[in-house]
């Protein structure tokens, strides 16, 4: 996902018109009409969402990838080809997904600690709240067992 973010900085710093894309389990990037972004309800069978004129695979050299190609991956995981699943996404949805990867990756390595900390994280983020507990509470505000910050 690092790669996408650096990606997508570098492509912001051009001024193009990339963004990310939440596809399930596979984040890429996409390029995007901006003077023609459809809402889900109001885009033409024949439109990607969002205005999206085609995708970009960054783990695979930067590869285009086109709708058939996003729909059909979708189609494998049983899941919708809707603006949630394969248009833009803002800056708040690729750090949840960030955060959520790295609490899964310390799940994996044995770093429960560390991943009940980063889902923390993810609360503070995902309910908007405007400040971060004090180090050594959880974020209901409790004393955690373990002191320190994230």
């Amino acid at each position: 996902m690092g790669l996408g973010i650096l990606y997508l900085s570098l492509a912001q710093d051009l001024n193009l018109p990339i963004h990310g894309v939440n596809l399930p389990n596979h984040f890429i990037l996409c390029y995007c009409d901006e003077h023609h972004i459809h809402h889900e309800s109001d885009q033409p069978d024949n439109q990607t969402p969002g205005g999206v004129l085609f995708y970009i695979n960054p783990f695979s050299q930067g590869t285009i990838i086109n709708k058939a190609e996003v729909s059909e991956f979708l189609s494998h995981l049983e899941l919708p080809v809707d603006e949630r699943n394969c248009g833009p996404c803002g800056s708040v949805d690729i750090i949840r997904r960030l955060i959520g990867n790295v609490a899964y990756g310390y799940e994996r390595s044995g770093h429960i600690r560390q991943a009940e900390k980063m889902r923390e994280l993810l609360m503070f983020v995902e309910t908007g709240a405007t400040e971060m507990p004090s180090p050594g509470t959880s974020a209901e505000g409790g004393e955690s067992a373990e002191g320190g910050t994230l």
